[in-house]
């Protein structure tokens, strides 16, 4: 396949679950019991695709089974690392070009209304 040490593969599925984990939450949604339970569902489903696609590719042969778990550590390292050093801390948010904060910010904007 190419990959060094870890997996492309598993680094594109771990950022989809993780991104549906963070941001398919009540602080990006509309507010309501259908978006809540939709969200949940959702995010159950994507750890259950994960850890099939996890299974899939070594039971294939496609990688290692190290590199599935060097890949998945990884991205999730980063993406931790990412969320509590940028995210969570306004003064580095505000110094962000906004390219990489806009979408963090949209959460802000969804419970104004302009009626």
């Amino acid at each position: 396949c190419g990959d060094i040490l870890y997996s492309g593969h598993t680094v594109n599925m771990t950022i989809a679950a993780l991104a549906w984990n963070t941001y398919c939450t009540d602080k990006y949604l509309p507010k309501g019991l259908c978006f809540t339970l939709a969200a949940g569902a959702a995010r159950n489903l994507w750890c259950l695709l994960l850890m099939g696609g996890y299974f899939v590719i070594v039971a294939t042969h496609f990688h290692y089974s190290v590199d599935v778990f060097i890949g998945s550590l990884l991205t999730t390292m980063v993406w931790v690392l990412y969320h509590s050093l940028c995210v969570n801390n306004p003064a580095v948010l505000d110094k962000m070009p906004a390219v990489l904060k806009w979408y963090e910010l949209a959460g802000e904007h969804t419970d104004s209304d302009d009626d």
